[in-house]
């Protein structure tokens, strides 16, 4: 698994400020993160570096920017083999190497592995259903991805093929 940090610079001198191990991110306002520690979620302010609750966590006019990233998992982690089990299941598919996935109110997203004459990484969207409404073979090498798509503002947005960027509005 990939060691994540939250690193803030003094732009004038470029030395650092603080730096912060995080597992994971999930959304941030105009003034903190909210990131994932040891399965409990917390929100790191972006000024100080420092772990604190905001004064109104919920208030959507301060989420500007609503950026919500997928879950990592990698196929030596647990939970990797009941997906593989479920995507074997549902799509028919044998996932390898690792996934990225994220559940939403009405959507669920995956990115993963297949083996079929090299390394595919496809992205699927699927209905809380599990009925497919995209499916995108997004790139093909031997490198794993991390993160391989990013949720801002309620658009799916990823890289498609290493040079493409792609932007569904509103799934």
């Amino acid at each position: 698994m990939h060691q994540l940090a939250l690193e803030a610079y003094d732009l004038a001198s470029g030395n650092l400020i603080y730096e912060v191990a995080i597992t994971h991110w999930v959304k941030f306002t105009h003034s903190h993160i909210q990131v994932v520690q040891e399965k409990s979620l917390y929100w790191i302010n972006l000024q100080s570096g420092h772990f604190e609750i905001p004064e109104d966590p919920t208030d959507e006019g301060s989420n500007q920017f609503l950026f919500e990233n997928p879950s990592h998992f990698e196929e030596n982690q647990p939970g990797f083999s009941d997906f593989k089990l479920f995507f074997k299941q549902n799509f028919d598919e044998n996932i390898v190497k690792a996934m990225d996935c994220w559940d939403g109110n009405d959507k669920i997203i995956f990115s993963y592995y297949l083996y079929d004459n090299g390394w595919k990484n496809y992205l699927r969207v699927c209905n809380l259903a599990f009925e497919t409404l995209v499916l995108e073979l997004i790139a093909e090498g031997d490198a794993i991805g991390y993160h391989t798509f990013t949720l801002l503002n309620d658009q799916l947005i990823f890289v498609k093929d290493k040079i493409k960027l792609v932007i569904y509005e509103k799934l």
